[in-house]
């Protein structure tokens, strides 16, 4: 199965270092993502699979 890559945005900024990747970003999902980070670990983030392993975590049964 091909992943959706997630972009800056994707991300939806909630508050300072509060970010939400919404139910609506893979049909699977349970509930929102939500990340703390700020801008610069962002970016960083972006560059790994973390937020994709989040989306996985958010798609899970009993979540």
């Amino acid at each position: 199965m091909s992943e959706k890559i997630i972009t800056i945005n994707d991300l939806i900024k909630l508050e300072d270092y509060l970010y939400e990747i919404p139910k609506t970003f893979r049909s699977d999902m349970r509930v929102p993502a939500r990340v703390y980070a700020n801008e610069i670990m962002i970016g960083d983030i972006l560059d790994d699979t973390s937020l994709l392993q989040l989306v996985n975590v958010a798609s899970l049964p009993g979540i």
